[in-house]
């Protein structure tokens, strides 16, 4: 069992999407409820600290700054100003919001969507994932319920997660960037699975929701690994690989059973590498 270290930052309501920015050596993540933006650099602590005007779900490189989603919007992020701008607004269903999202190896984005309010009757039937190029919105996959994580292997291999299905689904990528051939690569069989990442030997860290772990699968086998990671909150939603060598993986937590969620970093055995960023031009027209 590896061990994590919690890390001194403010108490997470919702905490999601850490994301590595190697241009920046440090480590940016959210906090969805609290509509918190954060960034954090170990030995210097917190180095941004920027509140929303919405629920924020993620945010992605985009150059030396960064490309975030709040609400439904896209918005640029300027690092150095501390300085929010929204520039693209999503086309989407009444009542939902942006969840997890990543770039692909040519800096296409895939955002998910998903209903805001959980006790809806129709949450499985409001969210999507979308692929948003320069030009805009160029795919729907359309109806999901809670569009998570998200990994490529190579170029033509995507990973995804419908989070109420319980399992995570293996796509082939097309030349044109689209996905299709959607067939089941993991039922993970027990928690939720929520955000992940991909190591260098193509195995997938997957944050549990309800199972208080990150762990450890192969795709191509659908077997769960050895690895795992166990985190004092039983809501673990996200995680992704970072530090200077790329062994680190830091996590994200929600809190649950009274206790509040927090950020996390974990030495592990493989490295993984940066995420890729934001490449296209936004689309400042659709705002």
């Amino acid at each position: 069992m590896l061990k994590a270290q919690r890390l001194p930052v403010p108490p997470l309501t919702l905490g999601e999407g850490p994301m590595w920015h190697s241009g920046r050596n440090a480590l940016f993540f959210v906090d969805i409820e609290g509509r918190r933006l954060r960034g954090y650099r170990e030995g210097t602590g917190l180095l941004l600290e920027l509140e929303t005007t919405d629920r924020i779900g993620f945010v992605v490189p985009h150059g030396a700054h960064l490309l975030a989603g709040v609400g439904t919007t896209l918005c640029t992020v300027d690092v150095d100003a501390g300085r929010i701008t929204p520039v693209f607004d999503l086309p989407h269903n009444v009542g939902v919001r942006v969840n997890d999202a990543k770039c692909d190896p040519d800096g296409r984005l895939f955002v998910g969507l998903m209903a805001f309010d959980r006790s809806r009757k129709d949450v499985a039937d409001c969210g999507a994932l979308l692929v948003v190029d320069s030009h805009g919105v160029m795919q729907t996959l359309a109806p999901m319920n809670i569009p998570n994580g998200m990994a490529w292997a190579g170029r033509n291999t995507f990973y995804h997660t419908d989070t109420a299905t319980g399992c995570i689904d293996r796509y082939h990528r097309l030349p044109d960037g689209t996905i299709a051939n959607r067939h089941q690569a993991i039922d993970i069989g027990g928690g939720a699975p929520d955000g992940f990442c991909i190591d260098d030997a193509g195995m997938l860290w997957v944050a549990l929701w309800g199972a208080g772990c990150v762990q450890r699968f192969d795709p191509n086998t659908g077997r769960m690994l050895e690895e795992r990671i166990a985190l004092p909150e039983k809501n673990v939603s996200c995680c992704c690989f970072g530090g200077e060598d790329m062994h680190t993986l830091y996590i994200t937590t929600a809190s649950s059973c009274g206790e509040t969620g927090g950020l996390y970093a974990c030495r592990v055995p493989v490295s993984g590498h940066a995420p890729y960023s934001w490449q296209g031009a936004l689309p400042h027209d659709m705002i």
